[in-house]
């Protein structure tokens, strides 16, 4: 990868988007600052310039060491006040003990902990700085880069060696290209942070030089505490470091099903499954589980999605239930508990997930496809589907429903062999859809009940055991998890997990109450923890244990009724009822509600985890949903907090909404849109994506999102691209009237298998991926301006295997041309493919 694009995709960007945020060079604040770097790399002389030291840190102009114990200083530039500490030299051939152990006491010196790592290094000298950077990340962990920058040192020195002979004059870029992988990888995990100073002169310009560094230096701070962040600290390093081994703990399975590990296999294994027709019922379905499980069928995850292959899943599943005389109820999840229930745990999840992907990467770079909740939704208003979406989490709500209709649950949630359901659990996996039989499904049913009298257990105890055996609501740390099991005697809580459950049901098969239970619990980590600890263990258990009990109402709007058309939407987080509404049909995802409260998580996909995210590029156009939104609403929230991967960890950035679009002016509100016509609302949608509204209007109405979507992609990817604006208006139309003879061979050519692969596949596969972010957000505009266009099946937009291997031909500009000329015989095919290269 060129060093080059690092620096421009790596630097945070943060601080241009902070709303009424006071940066931290604006405040009166104490730096501190940690100078790092090998014997004779100007650490301590870049102190005393840093700071204005007239007693400053002893220097040798000979490079031997001077510095053997870490030395502190206070300083001032700029108005602002450093606290500067200088420590011992490292070398890359040799290793001093001693030096390390007083290196690693410079983070005590620091008070709290150090804003800034400064890792000095002098330009031009033969420096091994992986060797040397291994040392200081094996004493401060990975997440001191967090907290780092680059310096360069004797920077003129440089420029006048490497002057010498030379037309042109020499620039830090030239000395960075000349730099080996190992160098680079520094300022990959450092995000491309740098600055130059030339220690041994003085004046403007190296005035200039400590300038920059300074602004560097607070631009770092400020985006730090904005992620809750602001200084590095021992105890921090070591709670990522325990993360990290929990996360290689963790299996496959416990990543794509979020639940309680190993229940499922125990209920299996031990005969807690019951033989069962499925037929002549309602069913109550997990929306969000069953939309996920069905990408795993096929080819559906291949290269960004197969949104054909989707589309069949889905009309399979629910077409096999019709024919039972099955009435199934689909209910989605809405926003995130705003109490933040299994917050922690999907970052952890995402967090784990890219640890994976790097590690391992999936055949045919498979990942979760963008649009796939469009398209299910889709299938389910086609077919008559009852479905809704929920205000929050949907696992509580689905219970309620069908306990009050008593009738099963069908899910792959372990979660749901907690719930007490009258009607039953089905797993998804039990059920066979290949049966021949058409009016009975074979399937497996679980009643939680039968469970726990089985095992000796009350049926209102298993939510506290779920607690003990992992329960993502519980919130609990591994290392509390073992302490149970220690005290049963167990050796860890992933060493075996069906002892583990054995240990949990014997431990609580006494209690007579919930609140015994959990008494007894809390006997076996008393000791261990302080009292600090204990109460905030004891408070997410009872959460745990609460998200469990299903009572008989339902939190929110009664969705027993809505689903009987009884229940009108309720004003719900201050969103106007338009809105609400377009969220309780599943017209609209419940991203709505989340930009409400103010945050929005954005999970990472199989990607390149050292460059800007995916979504990065569908940024502004969040901003302007953010502000349709906001504006809207009446809660006083006047940022959204997006949770977005920075490199390989999930961190908060505050964005600013925007209220004002170019060629249109003020945005309205949500309530104004709804009351205004269809042109006024296409007007502010080509005024949002800076599309011409007679260009628009031309296009079929299949297409015109599609079109709003590929110009806001062309626009801002760089480099501009002439052959992939080509293939993906060309796949457009393929995909769009694939009904045709000529039409559909072209087709099966292009999406056949094939083994060939090119060197850049990767970025071409996080194009299809960017492309697929602006979809989304023209989908997601589009409905909340009250869907003026004809909202697209994903299906006639996106075919990851077709773009995919059309790409690995290589195909010309020409050649592509010459392809739509040759198999769009209908006159229309032809004029849209021409038209879409003219956006």
């Amino acid at each position: 990868m060129n060093i080059l694009a690092i620096f421009k995709c790596g630097v945070p960007e943060n601080a241009m988007f902070l709303p009424k945020v006071v940066r931290f060079h604006q405040t009166n604040q104490e730096i501190r600052i940690i100078l790092l770097g090998k014997i004779g790399s100007g650490k301590s002389q870049t102190g005393n310039n840093l700071g204005q030291l007239k007693q400053g840190f002893k220097v040798n102009p000979g490079g031997e060491p001077v510095t053997v114990e870490c030395e502190s200083a206070t300083g001032e530039r700029l108005g602002k006040q450093l606290l500067i500490i200088d420590t011992p030299g490292i070398l890359s051939d040799k290793e001093n003990k001693q030096y390390l152990v007083e290196i690693k006491r410079s983070v005590q010196m620091a008070k709290e902990g150090p804003h800034v790592f400064l890792l000095v290094i002098e330009m031009g000298r033969n420096v091994d700085f992986y060797k040397i950077m291994r040392r200081y990340q094996s004493l401060f962990g990975d997440n001191m880069f967090r907290y780092s920058i680059v310096l360069f040192t004797n920077f003129d020195v440089w420029k006048g060696r490497s002057s010498e002979g030379n037309d042109k004059d020499p620039d830090v870029h030239t000395y960075l290209l000349s730099l080996d992988k190992n160098a680079q990888n520094i300022f990959q995990k450092c995000c491309g942070r740098y600055a130059v100073l030339d220690n041994r002169s003085s004046g403007d310009e190296t005035e200039g030089h400590l300038r920059d560094l300074m602004e560097k230096m607070n631009d770092l701070v400020t985006t730090n505490i904005m992620n809750n962040e602001e200084f590095y600290t021992e105890e921090e390093n070591e709670n990522r470091t325990e993360q990290h081994d929990s996360m290689h703990l963790m299996n496959e399975h416990t990543l794509r099903v979020m639940g309680i590990r190993g229940l499922k296999s125990f209920i299996e294994k031990n005969g807690y499954l019951q033989p069962y027709i499925l037929k002549d019922t309602r069913i109550v379905i997990d929306g969000n589980n069953i939309c996920h499980h069905l990408l795993y069928i096929g080819t559906c995850r291949h290269y960004g999605g197969n949104y054909i292959e989707i589309r069949q899943n889905a009309q399979s599943f629910f077409q096999a239930l019709l024919k039972c005389n099955i009435t199934p109820y689909v209910v989605f999840d809405g926003g995130h508990d705003d109490d933040n229930k299994k917050l922690q745990n999907i970052i952890t999840k995402c967090e784990i997930q890219m640890k994976e992907n790097e590690e391992k990467p999936p055949k045919h770079m498979e990942c979760f496809p963008v649009l796939a909740y469009e398209s299910f939704t889709m299938v389910l208003k086609e077919l008559n589907i009852p479905h809704l979406t929920c205000d929050g989490e949907a696992d509580n709500q689905i219970a309620v429903l069908a306990r009050q209709w008593n009738c099963p649950v069908i899910s792959c949630d372990s979660d749901m062999y907690i719930f007490d359901l009258p009607g039953g659990f089905i797993n998804f996996s039990d059920i066979n859809l290949d049966q021949p039989t058409s009016d009975e499904l074979n399937t497996r049913l679980y009643h939680a009940s039968k469970f726990a009298d089985s095992i000796g257990l009350h049926t209102t105890l298993l939510p506290v055991a779920a607690t003990v055996l992992g329960s993502l609501y519980a919130d609990i740390d591994y290392g509390i998890a073992d302490l149970f099991f220690k005290r049963l005697g167990g050796k860890s809580s992933f060493a075996n997990i069906s002892r583990n459950l054995k240990y949990a049901f014997e431990l609580l098969k006494n209690a007579k109450s919930q609140q015994i239970a959990i008494a007894i619990l809390m006997q076996c980590v008393d000791e261990k923890l302080p009292s600090s600890k204990t109460e905030e263990l004891k408070e997410n258990i009872y959460s745990s244990v609460s998200a469990y009990n299903a009572g008989t109402e339902f939190s929110g709007f009664d969705i027993a009724k809505y689903f009987e058309g009884t229940e009108y939407t309720k004003h719900y987080r201050c969103l106007p009822d338009c809105v609400i509404e377009k969220i309780r049909s599943c017209t609209l995802s419940g991203m709505p509600i989340n930009v409400a409260l103010g945050r929005v998580i954005l999970k990472p996909t199989f990607e390149h985890f050292d460059l800007l995210p995916i979504q990065h590029i569908s940024r502004p156009l969040r901003q302007i949903i953010y502000g349709l939104v906001l504006k809207s609403c009446t809660n006083g929230v006047e940022y959204v907090t997006e949770i977005v991967r920075d490199k390989r960890l999930m961190t908060k950035e505050p964005i600013k909404p925007v209220v004002e679009v170019s060629g249109y002016g003020l945005l309205p509100t949500l309530q104004e849109i709804d009351g205004q016509d269809k042109r006024n609302k296409i007007k502010l949608l080509a005024a949002i994506f800076t599309f011409d509204e007679k260009i628009l209007e031309s296009l079929p109405s299949e297409s015109r999102v599609f079109a709003l979507a590929l110009k806001y992609f062309i626009s801002n990817t760089c480099p501009y691209v002439t052959v992939h604006l080509k293939i993906y208006a060309l796949c457009h139309v393929i995909l769009l009237y694939r009904e045709f003879p000529n039409v559909q061979s072209f087709y099966n050519m292009l999406s056949s298998s094939t083994a060939n692969e090119k060197q850049n596949v990767e970025l071409f596969h996080e194009n299809l991926q960017r492309f697929q972010e602006c979809l989304n957000m023209a989908y997601t505009i589009n409905v909340l301006l009250g869907t003026p266009l004809k909202q697209p099946d994903p299906a006639t937009v996106f075919d990851g295997i077709l773009m995919y291997n059309f790409f690995l031909k290589e195909p010309t500009e020409y050649v592509v041309d010459q392809l739509a000329k040759t198999h769009f015989l209908k006159e229309q095919m032809l004029k849209l493919y021409n038209a879409l290269l003219f956006i």
